[in-house]
C-alpha cells in the first residue's frame, strides 16, 4: 500500500472512530420527536404530513423511516445514517481540495473536518444537518466535475442538487453561492449548469404544495409563541456572534465568560492569519470556497428578519468550504511555521472535540437519566406533569413506568384558563413530578407552580438533569 492510500484510509478511519464515541448518549427533544413519530406511523404519512410541523423537506424523514424499519430505532441505530453522511462529507472535502488545489490540500482540509468539533457533534445527531452538509459538498464536487466535462457529471450534479432540495431549506443557500461563482468565472458551463438546476427543480416541484402549508404553520408558530425566534434562529446580534464561535469550538462552553473569550481569542488567531493568506491570493479556485463560506450565512441572516432560520447548526454545510480555505492557506506557508500552525490547529480541534465527546455535561439532553430516575422514585400513585400541551417525545421514547400528562391546554400559558383541570387530574395521586423543560417558552410566568401550591401541595424535592432542567417533586400536605 503506498503512502497516499494509507493517508486516505487513516483520514476516513479517524472520521469514523471519532463519530462513534458515545453514540448511545440520550436522544434529545428533536431527535426523539422524529423517532417516536417514525416508528409509530406509516411511511406516507411520515414523509407527507409530519414535515408540516417540522419545517424541513421530507428527504431525511424518508431515510429515517426506512432505516428504522430495517435496523431498529435504538439511539445508535438512528444516528448511524448521520455518521455515514459525516464520513462521506470528509471524503468529498478531500476530493474537492484535490481537484481545486492538490492532494495535500485535500488531505489537510479533510483531516480538519474529520476532527472538527461542530461537525462531529452533528454527525452524531438523528437530524438532517449531516445529510445537508453531505449534499452541499456533493453538489460542489459535481460542479467541479461539470467543469472538467467528466462522464455522468450532468446526471450527478442533477442528483446532488436534488439531494440539497430534499435535505434542509437553509442548505438551499449553497445554490446561489454556486450561481454567483459560475456567473463570475465559468460562463462556459452556464447553459448546462442551469439545465441541471432546472431539471432538479422540476423533479422537486410536487413538494412545493406541502411547502406552502409548512410555511404557514411555521409563521403561525413564530407569531404565537413568544421567544420562538430565539430558539430557532432569529436575526439577532447574539446569533451573529455565536455563529463564528460555535463554528470553531462546537457545542462546548465555559461558565466563566472571560476565560471562554480568552481561549477563543487565542485559538482564533491562527485561523485569521491563515485566511488572510488566502485573501491576498485572490483567484477563482479560492473564490468558490469563499462563496461557499460567505454567501449562505449572509442570505440566512437576511431572511431571518422574516423567517427565523439563522443558527450555526443549520449552517454546518459551510464547514467543508471553511476548512478547505484554511488548508489552502496553510499550503502557502512553508517550513517549520507551517508545521507549527498545523499542529496548533489539530491540537485545538482535538481538544475541543474531546471535551464534548468525553464530558457528559456537553452531551445531549439527559432524558434517559431523567426517566430512569423517575422510574426509581415513583410508583402507581405518582404522576408526571410536563410543561407542554402535548406529551414530550423523549419521555415517551424511554418508556416510563409512571403516568404522565401535559399540564397545558395552550402554549404559551397566559392565564389559568390555559392550564388543564389540575384539581381533578391530581386527585388520584399522592406525588406529583413537574418537568421544567422549556418553561421559558411554555410557561414564562410559572403559573403552573402557583396553581400547584394553591392546591395544598408541598415541594419536597428538586433534581437537575443536564439539558432537561429541574424535576420538582410535590406531595400533598398532611
Amino acid at each position: 500500500m503506498n503512502k497516499f492510500k494509507f493517508e486516505i484510509i487513516f483520514l476516513l478511519l479517524t472520521a469514523i472512530f471519532l463519530r462513534l464515541i458515545n453514540l448511545n448518549q440520550s436522544l434529545w427533544l428533536d431527535e426523539a420527536i422524529n423517532v417516536v413519530y417514525a416508528r409509530s406511523n406509516d411511511f406516507w404519512w411520515f414523509v407527507s404530513e409530519y414535515p408540516i410541523g417540522d419545517f424541513h423537506p421530507p428527504g431525511y424523514f424518508a431515510m429515517l423511516w426506512l432505516w428504522g424499519q430495517a435496523f431498529g430505532f435504538s439511539e445508535i441505530s438512528v444516528r448511524i445514517p448521520s455518521v455515514i453522511f459525516g464520513v462521506l462529507t470528509v471524503y468529498l472535502t478531500f476530493l474537492i481540495g484535490r481537484n481545486l488545489f492538490s492532494s495535500k490540500v485535500g488531505l489537510l482540509g479533510g483531516l480538519l473536518l474529520a476532527i472538527a468539533p461542530l461537525h462531529i457533534y452533528y454527525s452524531q445527531e438523528a437530524r438532517m444537518y449531516s445529510f445537508a452538509a453531505f449534499a452541499a459538498a456533493f453538489s460542489t464536487y459535481t460542479l467541479i466535475l461539470l467543469l472538467k466535462k467528466k462522464q455522468y457529471a450532468f446526471l450527478l450534479h442533477t442528483l446532488s442538487t436534488l439531494l440539497i432540495l430534499f435535505s434542509d431549506y437553509v442548505a438551499y443557500f449553497i445554490i446561489p453561492a454556486h450561481i454567483v461563482w459560475v456567473l463570475l468565472y465559468k460562463r462556459s458551463i452556464l447553459r448546462i449548469y442551469f439545465f441541471s438546476l432546472m431539471l432538479s427543480l422540476i423533479l422537486f416541484f410536487p413538494w412545493l404544495i406541502k411547502f406552502v402549508d409548512q410555511l404557514k404553520n411555521g409563521l403561525q408558530t413564530a407569531e404565537a409563541i413568544e421567544g420562538w425566534q430565539k430558539v430557532v434562529g432569529g436575526a439577532t446580534i447574539k446569533n451573529l456572534i455565536l455563529f463564528p464561535v460555535k463554528t470553531l469550538v462546537g457545542k462546548i462552553d465555559f461558565s466563566n465568560n472571560l476565560i471562554y473569550s480568552l481561549i477563543l481569542f487565542i485559538f482564533s488567531i491562527p485561523y485569521l492569519v491563515i485566511l488572510t493568506k488566502n485573501i491576498k491570493k485572490w483567484d477563482e479556485k479560492a473564490d468558490l470556497l469563499w462563496a461557499w463560506l460567505v454567501i449562505p450565512p449572509f442570505l440566512a441572516f437576511l431572511i431571518s428578519f422574516f423567517i427565523p432560520v439563522f443558527s450555526y447548526f443549520r449552517l454546518i454545510f459551510i464547514l467543508p468550504g471553511f476548512y478547505l480555505l484554511v488548508a489552502a492557506g496553510l499550503d502557502m506557508v512553508k517550513g517549520n511555521f507551517q508545521k507549527a500552525l498545523v499542529g496548533l490547529l489539530v491540537l485545538f480541534e482535538l481538544t475541543a472535540s474531546s471535551i464534548y465527546l468525553f464530558n457528559p455535561i456537553y452531551h445531549r439532553e439527559d432524558w434517559k437519566g431523567a426517566v430512569e430516575f423517575i422510574n426509581l422514585k415513583s410508583n402507581s400513585k405518582s404522576l408526571v406533569l410536563v410543561k407542554s400541551n402535548t406529551g414530550l417525545a423523549p419521555f415517551s421514547y424511554y418508556e416510563p413506568k409512571i403516568n404522565s400528562s401535559p399540564a397545558f391546554i395552550n402554549i404559551p400559558v397566559k392565564s389559568e384558563g390555559d392550564l388543564v383541570g389540575l384539581e381533578e387530574k391530581i386527585s388520584k395521586y399522592e406525588k406529583i413530578y413537574v418537568f421544567d423543560y422549556l418553561v421559558e417558552i411554555t410557561d414564562p410566568k410559572r403559573l403552573l407552580e402557583q396553581k400547584i401550591k394553591s392546591l395544598n401541595l408541598l415541594e419536597v424535592e428538586k433534581y437537575n438533569f443536564s439539558g432537561v432542567g429541574y424535576i420538582t417533586g410535590y406531595e400533598k400536605k398532611p
